[in-house]
């Protein structure tokens, strides 16, 4: 009897090691096909505008934390030749004024000094109906974009003191690290 329940007990423990062990291959399976599903998807998406995809390469390094200027970012971002650019982005507002559509989508990003770039993009209605429907329901919020950009520029904090309308203005340069791109949104898919 002590012979059975000692190979019952060696059996458990082999099935379920194997359990986990396919449980695990199948989850990572898994990951690595719906990552595969999504980078075929940008790379799609990429193809059907032509879009650079390899912006932040673009940028200069200036080394340690010395910061980007506007000028390197709207060179890596604004083509002349009106090429657009893929940024993968987060989705965080849409809005209309009136009758005026546009989408705001925003970006953290490290790989290359560290800054924020946020993008208001004009778009058709269609388009912004399209990300109320798709954004609601889902707590992801990521979206491939593919934009033409008119402008990127640092924000400028500007103050007029005196209330005659002879008062002073004083523009202050902001050390912000966050950049402001104005353009035109002509696809966004959102990611898994």
């Amino acid at each position: 009897m002590k012979n059975k329940l000692t190979w019952f007990f060696w059996l458990a423990v082999i099935g379920g090691a194997a359990w986990y062990f396919m449980h695990r291959h199948q989850t990572q399976g898994t990951a690595e096909t719906q990552q595969q599903q999504k980078d075929a998807g940008i790379t799609a998406l990429a193809l059907k505008y032509n879009a650079v995809t390899n912006w932040e390469a673009a940028l200069p390094d200036r080394g340690g934390s010395a910061q980007l200027f506007s000028l390197d970012v709207s060179r890596a971002l604004i083509h002349s030749n009106g090429q657009p650019v893929l940024i993968i982005m987060d989705l965080t507002d849409v809005q209309d004024n009136g009758g005026i559509y546009s989408a705001v989508f925003s970006k953290d990003d490290f790989s290359n000094g560290t800054f924020l770039l946020n993008l208001g993009l004009n778009c058709t209605p269609g388009q912004a109906n399209d990300l109320l429907k798709k954004s609601g329901a889902n707590f992801s919020q990521t979206y491939a974009v593919v934009v033409r950009l008119d402008e990127v520029r640092r924000p400028r904090i500007r103050l007029r003191v005196g209330g005659d309308g002879e008062g002073e203005r004083v523009e202050i340069d902001s050390d912000s690290i966050a950049f402001f791109g104005r353009g035109e949104l002509l696809d966004a898919v959102q990611l898994p």
